[in-house]
Parts: C-alpha cells; structure tokens; sequence
C-alpha cells in the first residue's frame, strides 16, 4: 500500500523535492541500496573527501530540506541525507513496520553496503529516535551525533496532547489553507514571525499529499548508552513540547557524553543561528 494518497500526489511531493535539491545548489549523487525492509535512497553531497556524516530529516519533511538548513556541514563533510522509509523522499514506498530497531537496522544495512565503518550524524526532532536506534544497533558506527531539538525523551504531554488534536482536526477538515495549520506552527516555535517560505512549502506538500511514517519503537536507554559517541545536544530554551530540563534529565541514563548547548528565543522549530552552526562545526572538528 503506498504512503501517498495517489500517483498525482507522489509526484506533487517529488517534484517538491527536485526543487528543494535545486535550492540546495550543490552537485549530489543519488544512491540506492538495498536493507532487509526495501531500497533506501540517500543523497550524497559535500566533500567527498570528509568524514561521512548522517543527515536525518525532521519528522515529515524531506532529506534537502534538512540539507538546506544542515548546509554549513558541506564544506567538510560528505553527507548522506537520508530519506527514511515509509516517510516522504525517494525510498521504498511503503510503511515501515513498527517493530523494535527496524529504522537503526535499516541505515545500518546501507552504511554495510555502502562499505561505510565510522560516521558522524545530525538529526532533528522525532528523528532523533531514528538516530539513536542506529547507535543501539551498530554501536562502534557512530563516532559523534548532534540531536536537534531531541523528541527522545518523555516531553510536555499536555502541549503535545494539543498540538495532535489540532493536527488530527486539521487533517479531518482538510484545512489546508492556514487556519489550523498556522496554529500548529506558532505551538512548535512559539514564535509567530517564524515560518519561512522554505519550511511552509515542506510541511504543507507533505500534509496534504501523503500519509505520515509511522512512529518508531525507541531503543532502550540502556542500549543506546552502549554508544560510546561524543554527544551534542541542542536545546530550544523556549522549547514547549520538549523543555530543556526534560531533555537533561532524561538523557542521563541514555548518553555516555553528552554536551548541551541552549539556543536562545528557539522554539521546538526554527533554524540554527550562526553562533550555534559554529558550535556544532567545532563540536565536530574536536
């Protein structure tokens, strides 16, 4: 059963994609390699000579709008942008199954293929579940991540209980034209002057033309602790849904190393500032 809701609406979201890679501005190589789940695709760009460096999208959008807004890893870097299975990209159309490491199994299948040993990786959001799961799996792999605005631990369940209700309305009504949906953005960045044309294209393309991947079972804590990576996390301090004492709180028995890093007026959505991009690069360059 495809994730789209029809052919014309898998092409509406690829052909939002083709002009993302356009926005991007880069030359890439699309690479697809067989997991035990289907064929994953990922785009490879940056630096063919850097150290590889994972680049999952935030939950619902795809890998070069992620690229876009991770586009200060490229000089240095070659990055695989990763389009999960079962969310919206070039991948295998079809749902993942909700079984225990199915998503850490399935990159860690492609980095086999791909004769890939050692990474780094950068994810956002829910996405950051997926990322973790791959340090549960393949533990000698992942050698530093930095989680963005990290939807791994046990949140604020009554702003999340509100924004899911909105967003189940929203999709009954087919209330694609702004009214709900503006209302859900200012929840997640709590900041009305946030939304760009950028973000706006890539969750509305999404939302009216596709199913949503389904969730993931999270790695124990335990496991994921196995993982010896250098650790960053970047913390919005005006983060609602995933406040920044939850995220310290909850990470301590998950992460062997962890390193906050607080981004002031940030919200659970919004882009890097340069000081923070600049964190990141030495976090990585250490």
């Amino acid at each position: 059963m495809s994730i789209y809701f029809s052919e014309e609406s898998k092409k509406k979201v690829y052909d939002c994609y083709d002009s993302f890679m356009e926005k991007l501005g880069e030359p890439f190589e699309d690479i697809y390699t067989d997991t035990r789940y289907g064929k994953l695709h990922m785009v490879k760009v940056g630096n063919p000579n850097g150290k590889p460096l994972l680049i999952y999208p935030g939950f619902s959008v795809t890998a070069p709008f992620q690229l876009i807004i991770c586009k200060h890893f490229l000089k240095d870097y070659c990055c695989y942008g990763i389009d999960a299975i079962g969310h919206p990209g070039k991948s295998e159309d079809r749902l993942m199954p909700n079984e225990k490491h199915a998503y850490g199994n399935c990159v860690n299948d492609a980095l086999n293929n791909l004769g890939i040993n050692e990474v780094y990786a950068f994810a956002s959001s829910l996405q950051c579940g997926m990322l973790t799961d791959i340090m549960a799996v393949a533990t000698e792999k992942v050698k530093k991540a930095i989680l963005y605005v990290p939807a791994v631990v046990r949140g604020n369940v009554f702003i999340q209980f509100e924004w899911f209700f909105l967003h189940m309305v929203s999709r009954w009504k087919k209330d694609s034209d702004k009214k709900l949906l503006h209302k859900l953005n200012v929840l997640m960045s709590q900041d009305d002057a946030y939304r760009n044309d950028i973000e706006g294209i890539a969750s509305l393309v999404t939302f009216n033309n596709m199913n949503e991947g389904n969730l993931y079972k999270m790695p124990k804590n335990k496991e994921v602790y196995k993982c010896k990576a250098d650790t960053l996390l970047l913390m919005g301090e005006n983060d609602k849904f995933y406040p920044m004492k939850s995220i310290r709180k909850g990470t301590k028995t998950m992460l062997y190393n962890p390193d906050y890093y607080v981004m002031k007026n940030h919200g659970h959505t919004g882009h890097m500032s340069e000081e923070c991009k600049q964190y990141t690069l030495d976090f990585l360059a250490k």
